[in-house]
């Protein structure tokens, strides 16, 4: 659906701007082009019971995604709760080390009431099933003495120092190819969480903000219909990014950047009491679509949404075109 539409009279350029609601990954400084999404999220409390989040506050950007929460305690007694931050399980098996998905290669930072607790790490081993179903295979390979790490050299070192019964039972159960096949080696993927203790005192605010670079989908821009669908652009607005494609190769001898940028807002913890949304997109000539709904063109470069008791239901997909 189809809510706000802006001429910019400087630029001659209309902006555009549809709602209703993966993606490609290239993240700031990156060197090479993912060509599938890479959905990155927020924080959870585990086990929140009387913590509930009454306030959401996300800033998206091409650049930088910024969240602010506020936990507030319903109890009659201070609890104390792990705080988390997950990024998504990456292939074991053939990934360089310069690809690795950490918190240090998307500069992820962490505040709680402006202290900046220290995060331990928790890597996972996920193994993908043959009916789709996600398997955390990180005991047996604990007691493999397998390392959980993407370093290669070091896990076929381990394999290497495995008995015939460990390593046909690390076979059998789909954690190993065999010997000899085309998947031989790991064939698990390694999550990565990031957990902290948090004190969270009685019918107290606790404010904690994370901010991180986001793994945006660069490329250039092509008329698409399953981009239309993707992000909900109408027939009326494919036409002007199509025209404003053509001239864009007239005059600057190259067609239009598009980036695809995606937030699980499924990590939260939900039902959001309240929830604030604004998607920036750096740039005034810029086409901004996404299927959210609810979203509108604020008049200061911006765009924003705001929801009571929200509960999502799918990431928040966002496509940048300039």
């Amino acid at each position: 659906m189809r809510i706000g539409q802006r001429r910019f009279k400087a630029a001659g350029v209309l902006f555009g701007l549809l709602t209703a609601g993966a993606f490609c990954v290239l993240s700031a400084g990156a060197k090479a082009r993912a060509e599938a999404p890479v959905p990155l999220g927020g924080i959870a409390v585990e086990e929140p019971g009387p913590v509930h989040l009454s306030r959401l506050d996300l800033i998206l950007t091409p650049a930088i995604i910024e969240a602010r929460y506020q936990f507030q305690n319903m109890s009659g007694e201070a609890v104390e709760k792990e705080v988390r931050f997950s990024l998504p399980p990456q292939p074991v098996a053939g990934s360089k080390q310069e690809d690795v998905l950490s918190r240090q290669a998307i500069d992820f930072t962490l505040s709680a009431d402006r202290r900046f607790p220290e995060l331990e790490a928790r890597p996972r081993a996920i193994l993908k099933d043959i009916d789709g179903t996600l398997l955390d295979v990180t005991g047996e390979l604990r007691r493999a003495d397998i390392p959980l790490t993407t370093d290669l050299t070091e896990i076929k070192n381990s394999l290497g120092r495995l008995g015939p019964l460990q390593r046909k039972s690390l076979v059998s159960s789909g954690i190993l190819g065999r010997e000899g096949m085309a998947d031989e080696g790991p064939r698990w993927s390694l999550a990565r969480h990031y957990v902290y203790r948090q004190r969270f005192p009685v019918n107290d605010i606790v404010k904690i903000e994370h901010s991180y670079r986001p793994l945006n989908a660069q490329d250039y821009f092509q008329v698409s219909g399953l981009l239309a669908e993707k992000y909900c652009i109408s027939d009326e607005s494919m036409g002007m990014l199509e025209g404003k494609n053509t001239r864009s190769l007239r005059k600057r001898r190259r067609p239009l950047f598009a980036q695809e940028i995606e937030y699980d807002l499924e990590t939260v913890n939900a039902p959001i009491a309240m929830f604030n949304l604004v998607m920036n997109p750096a740039d005034n000539e810029a086409a901004l679509f996404t299927c959210m709904k609810g979203v509108k063109d604020n008049g200061k470069g911006t765009y924003a949404a705001a929801y009571e008791n929200f509960t999502p239901s799918g990431p928040l997909k966002v496509l940048v075109v300039y």
